[in-house]
């Protein structure tokens, strides 16, 4: 189930955390869902993601949710620094029969910073529409990964997606 969440920052339908799914209760239909778990959360996985982002070596706890921007629906610039969050992802799951165009809004956006104050730029530097079946990841880190999610401007095109983050192994925190 979603839960309708809106505060200054966002506007948004999103899901339990999908790490408290207790497989010995669902239907057919999470079938799909916890073995992507399985494979996100899984050890081989956090070691490639490691590998190719170049982080340190990443805990066992993840945070992952599914989340829908409906029309409307959109998530303010910020950097994702909270607690031990190392490496941000997000999985797009729109529709592959309706490709998503840059009028349909919900982009992600990336900002540069000033040199000065390490404020972001009001304009975004890059934009990554929401593609069926993408994934998109970035190391998060204070004062430099701020990004956003555009407002969806779309009436009967949500944006769809799984996201969360991977977390620094306890033995790397300072």
């Amino acid at each position: 189930t979603l839960s309708y969440k809106e505060t200054d920052l966002f506007k948004v339908l999103q899901s339990v955390d999908i790490a408290s799914i207790d497989d010995r209760n669902t239907t057919h239909l999470c079938d799909q869902l916890l073995a992507l778990r399985e494979d996100l959360y899984g050890e081989n996985f956090r070691n490639f993601i490691q590998q190719i982002t170049g982080c340190p070596p990443l805990d066992s706890r993840v945070d992952c949710s599914c989340n829908v921007y409906a029309h409307g629906g959109h998530l303010l610039c910020h950097d994702d620094v909270i607690s031990s969050r190392c490496i941000s992802f997000i999985i797009y799951l729109a529709s592959p029969d309706d490709e998503w165009k840059v009028e349909d809004g919900g982009a992600l956006e990336f900002y540069s910073v000033s040199g000065e104050d390490n404020l972001p730029y009001a304009e975004p530097t890059k934009t990554i529409l929401p593609r069926w079946n993408s994934m998109v990841f970035f190391q998060v880190q204070p004062g430099k990964s701020f990004h956003a999610v555009q407002e969806v401007f779309a009436s009967c095109k949500p944006r769809v997606s799984i996201s969360g983050w991977y977390h620094v192994s306890r033995s790397q925190q300072g």
